[in-house]
């Protein structure tokens, strides 16, 4: 039985043997690699800097006020239907 020279070597990590080499065969087909994500909306999933860019590109006028305005409106609808859930009374489901 022949041992691996990579078992026990802590230069070889799922780091060096698995995501690094994944990352550079992606950025060959085309991807592009986020290492530092600034703007990450967590109620959309939506990373907010690459979005603006993808629609800039789309329509290059009011591109910001709308797209800001568009998130303002999804929150606030977010806000307002938890508000009504909070409100609800669910003892009286039939009554309403």
């Amino acid at each position: 039985m022949t041992k691996s020279i990579f078992m026990g070597n802590p230069y070889f990590t799922e780091n060096t043997r698995v995501q690094v080499p994944a990352a550079l065969h992606l950025c060959k087909l085309g991807y592009t690699y986020l290492d530092n994500i600034n703007a990450y909306d967590t109620k959309t999933n939506i990373l907010i800097d690459v979005f603006l860019n993808a629609v800039k590109h789309k329509r290059m006028y009011e591109y910001k006020t709308t797209l800001k305005a568009q998130f303002e409106e999804s929150h606030r609808l977010e806000k307002e239907i938890l508000a009504q859930l909070r409100s609800m009374s669910f003892n009286n489901i039939d009554k309403e």
